[in-house]
């Protein structure tokens, strides 16, 4: 028998209280710590037991409200057959991840650092050094966030908050699809802050003050790229992609493919990223793009030309007034830093703790088109003022776990995420085997003949074999461009077959 509303509603808000019992452990702790005279490892101890159990609350109440799912099913028959140990949280964990979430997460890093994570906490604090207390708070704390944003319907209370926080919204924002989920079109309408609140919660309004650096490639805090690394110009010069009218669902990264697929004719954009700054950025850029002239992007960017005066004032007066909340939190404090200079390149975009190092991988506006072409620049900003792109902050299993994205676009941009791909045993193999399964979550995805996957291959073209092999046995012809300003090589796989 499957639990009720009321009963989906109450668990829903008991995680929500065992999460803002967990935030505030982890701020408190981290005060704790970064005091002289502060560190007290017995008290420290004591409080971690208990973020512990609260954490073991969020996993019962998932679990919970899988009843109807043979997810639920299967992890409590691994359970019984567990030892006295069967109510430890790390075990009802490492059932999550591999009943869970295996191969539905884009980057396939996540689920690995996941798992690293759960070994982690079974380790005692046998120091008494602040840092391995921290590492492991913080271990606490970024699993609680990662139940947190996969919990079943989660969307469910939110829009009651918020309905009742904004009584005078359309309510066209909470239609469900038949799955009872939010459509895409429905997503699109809701509000860049409430999507943010949504995906990511209260973090991202301040992260730029609360985290600035990450340990990690593919996290919440990993820094940002300024422009592509990718000949993303290939895809207009050698393959002719063409959008006119479609919907898309692209990796934010840069912000730069939002431009590209907008100046390419698309209507409707779906981008996501875990990290924040990534999507605070593209949200960024595609505002740039909206609110200034060419030449001014070209300027403003440090293309050709420089702004006369600093670029604070421009921010202020023609991008500030578009961006979120969130976008402005971060914003706000780089141009305060940074903007009395000529150009954001030579500044803002030099911050290391916000962006990445331009690198061996020859990060550059000159690969991106629009910043190229006046017509293609022109063609973008109209797209974009039309139809506001979103920015959801996660992956997506995220964005499927909130939308029906069933046969729900026209083109998928993936970037060069099937070079990542990992085999069991942890071991890089984006082979056949290993890609198939999620080139056919895509496919899902997908409207069916003539729909494309856009991609980018590096480190030696390892994953361009076995995504072949996949794409055809999908039904897809899988075409290269030839190599460009950026890494590797962009592709295009096209539905051809039923």
């Amino acid at each position: 028998m499957g639990i009720n509303d009321e009963q989906k509603n109450k668990a829903i808000r008991f995680v929500e209280r065992q999460k803002e019992h967990m935030d505030e452990y982890f701020k408190d702790t981290t005060i704790s710590i970064s005091r002289k005279d502060g560190f007290n490892p017995e008290a420290l101890l004591s409080g971690y037991t208990i973020a512990l159990h609260r954490l073991g609350n969020m996993v019962n109440a998932f679990f919970f409200l899988y009843d109807n799912g043979s997810l639920k099913r299967r992890m409590e028959s691994q359970l019984q057959d567990k030892s006295e140990k069967s109510t430890d949280v790390v075990v009802k964990l490492d059932l999550l991840a591999t009943y869970g979430y295996q191969g539905s997460s884009l980057m396939d890093n996540e689920i690995v650092d996941f798992k690293d994570n759960i070994a982690r906490i079974s380790r005692k604090i046998r120091s008494k050094g602040s840092d391995v207390v921290t590492a492991d708070i913080e271990t606490l704390h970024d699993i609680s966030e990662f139940i947190y944003k996969r919990l079943p319907e989660m969307n469910g209370i939110s829009d009651e908050k918020k309905q009742a926080e904004h009584p005078d919204e359309s309510q066209a924002s909470t239609v469900k699809s038949s799955s009872g989920k939010m459509t895409i079109d429905q997503l699109l309408k809701v509000s860049k802050d409430d999507i943010y609140r949504k995906f990511a919660g209260k973090k991202i309004f301040k992260f730029i003050n609360e985290i600035e650096k990450t340990n990690s490639n593919f996290d919440v805090a990993a820094r940002a790229y300024q422009h592509t690394n990718e000949p993303m110009h290939k895809l207009h010069e050698d393959l002719s992609l063409n959008l006119e009218g479609k919907t898309v669902l692209a990796i934010t990264c840069s912000g730069d493919p939002v431009g590209i697929f907008a100046a390419l004719g698309a209507k409707k954009m779906v981008c996501f990223d875990t990290s924040y700054k990534a999507t605070l950025f593209g949200e960024f850029k595609a505002e740039c793009i909206k609110a200034l002239s060419f030449d001014e992007y070209r300027r403003f960017f440090g293309i050709d030309g420089e702004v006369k005066g600093g670029v604070k004032k421009v921010y202020e007066e023609k991008i500030r007034p578009g961006l979120s909340e969130a976008a402005r939190a971060s914003f706000d404090i780089l141009f305060k830093k940074y903007g009395s200079n000529s150009n954001i390149n030579e500044g803002m975009l030099g911050d290391e703790k916000f962006f990445r190092s331009r690198g061996f991988s020859g990060s550059t506006a000159e690969a991106n088109l629009f910043s190229q072409s006046k017509k293609h620049y022109e063609k973008a900003k109209k797209n974009l003022k039309n139809n506001s792109p979103i920015f959801i902050p996660g992956s997506i299993a995220d964005l499927a776990s909130v939308a029906d994205t069933s046969a729900a676009f026209d083109a998928v941009y993936l970037s060069n995420a099937p070079d990542h791909f990992r085999n069991k045993s942890g071991e890089i193999e984006p082979s056949e085997d290993v890609l198939k399964p999620f080139y056919a979550l895509i496919d899902g995805m997908l409207k069916g003949k003539g729909s494309q996957v856009i991609l980018n291959f590096q480190w030696g073209h390892r994953a361009v074999p076995g995504s072949r092999k996949a794409f055809d046995s999908l039904g897809y012809d899988l075409k290269l461009s030839e190599g460009g300003l950026g890494c590797g090589n962009m592709a295009i796989a096209e539905k051809k077959y039923i």
